[in-house]
């Protein structure tokens, strides 16, 4: 599941990196209005001592330089989630906090792809590619794997960990009601 999420990330690359008619439109809006600013009253002050120029620090539109920021910024934000997504299962894979972690980074890299393609105005040819059936059965299986794990080492496993309703077995026996908090005996609250 990892190595084809991770494949599809940079599939997408190439994409992003050519960039699109909404690109192009955009630069080239962007182009007309830095040439409107400049035109109305020259580049930079005029000598009209009113204050009647105006002086602008956008830099000119660089459409190869925008696009490939655009997509080294998203070569190395891929890089580096899909780091971490292997690291969290490296080391004692039955840990309900690994499996929790793996669980959202892989479905944070699955709509971060989207995302991106989506707020560029691309085509996702990749959006078949995620199979959400497959990662809920690994999610079974891991669960599976995590509850036996538990047992067989004699540890306390709260299946509602599992199911997110965390349900605090610690507190069995403990008046919550109680007014009296304090160790001499005089509630303070009052």
């Amino acid at each position: 599941m990892t190595k084809s999420l991770y494949r599809s990330c940079l599939r997408c690359i190439p994409l992003i990196r050519a960039g699109n008619e909404h690109d192009m439109a955009d630069f080239d809006q962007r182009e007309r209005e830095q040439k409107l600013n400049r035109s109305k009253e020259g580049f930079g002050f005029n000598n009209n001592h009113h204050g009647g120029g105006f002086l602008s620090f956008e830099p000119p539109v660089d459409r190869e330089n925008e696009l490939s920021s655009r997509a080294m910024y998203y070569l190395a934000f891929a890089k580096e989630a899909f780091h971490q997504e292997i690291d969290c299962l490296e080391e004692n894979p039955w840990r309900v906090d690994n499996v929790k972690r793996f669980l959202y980074l892989i479905r944070q890299g699955e709509e971060r792809r989207k995302w991106l393609l989506d707020e560029y105005k691309f085509h996702d040819p990749y959006a078949e590619k995620w199979n959400e059936d497959k990662l809920l059965k690994w999610e079974d299986e891991a669960w599976k794997l995590v509850k036996e794990t538990y047992e067989l080492n004699g540890w306390m496993y709260q299946k509602d960990d599992v199911t997110g309703d965390y349900v605090d077995t610690m507190d069995d026996g403990i008046e919550w009601d109680e007014t009296d908090d304090s160790e001499d005996g005089v509630n303070r609250n009052r």
